[in-house]
C-alpha cells in the first residue's frame, strides 16, 4: 500500500538537506501528482524547467497541466511558443494541431501542422488526428482511411481499431471494418484476447449479439485463464 505520509516526511527531509535541488523538486511533484495537485504539480514543473527549459517531457507537462487550470487562450499562447522555430519538437507540433483542431477558424492551419508531421513523423496519434481533421471538414472516406492506417501501424492498439471501425460504420464500411478486425484476431488472437474482445463489442454495438456471442466463446477457448 502506498504510505502517503511516510512519503511527505522524506520529501520534507530532502527539501531541509538540499531545497531547490532536482531531488527536492522532483519529490514535492510526485507527491502533488499523487495527491491531485494540479496548482502544486505546475508549481514544481515550471520549477523544473528553470533549469531544463529543453526538457520536451517537462514542456508538454506544464502544456497538460495548463490546458486543465489556465483559460484556453493562455494554453494555446503557451503551445503555439514551444513550437516556434523549425526545431520544435514533433510531440508540441501534435498537441498545437489537435488544439487548433477544436476551432473550425483554425481547422486548415492544423491540416497543415499535421500532413507536415505525417511526412516527417508519421505516428498512429498523427494519422488518428489527420483523420479527425478530415472528418470534420465532411470528408469521411479520406478520414476512414486515415483511421484505419493509424491502427495498422499500431496494431496492438485497440483503441485505434476501434476508432476505425465506428468511423467505417458511420459510412457503411462495418463490413470491411469487422473483416480487418478478424484478420487482427489471426494475427495477434495467439498473443491475447485483446483483439478478440474488440471485435466482440464493435459486433455487439450492430446487435448482432448471437455472432458476438461466437466471437467471445472463441476467446475464451484460446485464452482460458484470462
Amino acid at each position: 500500500a502506498h504510505d502517503r505520509n511516510r512519503a511527505a516526511a522524506k520529501c520534507a527531509d530532502i527539501a531541509a538537506l538540499a531545497p531547490g535541488h532536482r531531488l527536492d523538486i522532483g519529490m514535492r511533484r510526485s507527491l502533488a501528482s499523487y495527491d491531485g495537485d494540479l496548482p502544486a504539480n505546475l508549481r514544481t514543473t515550471e520549477e523544473l524547467l528553470v533549469a531544463y527549459p529543453d526538457d520536451v517531457n517537462l514542456r508538454l507537462s506544464k502544456a497538460s497541466l495548463l490546458r486543465r487550470l489556465a483559460p484556453h487562450q493562455d494554453y494555446l499562447d503557451y503551445i503555439r511558443a514551444q513550437c516556434n522555430g523549425p526545431a520544435a519538437h514533433a510531440m508540441l507540433r501534435l498537441r498545437l494541431a489537435q488544439t487548433l483542431l477544436e476551432d473550425a477558424r483554425y481547422r486548415a492551419e492544423a491540416i497543415r501542422i499535421l500532413r507536415r508531421l505525417v511526412r516527417g513523423w508519421c505516428k498512429p496519434e498523427t494519422l488518428s488526428s489527420l483523420g479527425d481533421a478530415h472528418w470534420r471538414a465532411g470528408e469521411y472516406p479520406r478520414a476512414v482511411e486515415l483511421y484505419r492506417f493509424a491502427s495498422t501501424l499500431s496494431e496492438a492498439d485497440e483503441d485505434h481499431a476501434q476508432a476505425y471501425f465506428r468511423a467505417a460504420r458511420m459510412v457503411r464500411g462495418a463490413e470491411t471494418a469487422l473483416a480487418y478486425l478478424r484478420q487482427r484476431i489471426r494475427r495477434l488472437g495467439p498473443l491475447s484476447a485483446a483483439p478478440a474482445m474488440t471485435l466482440f463489442e464493435c459486433i455487439e454495438e450492430l446487435d448482432r449479439a448471437t455472432e458476438a456471442m461466437t466471437v467471445l466463446d472463441e476467446a475464451l477457448a484460446a485464452h482460458p485463464e484470462d
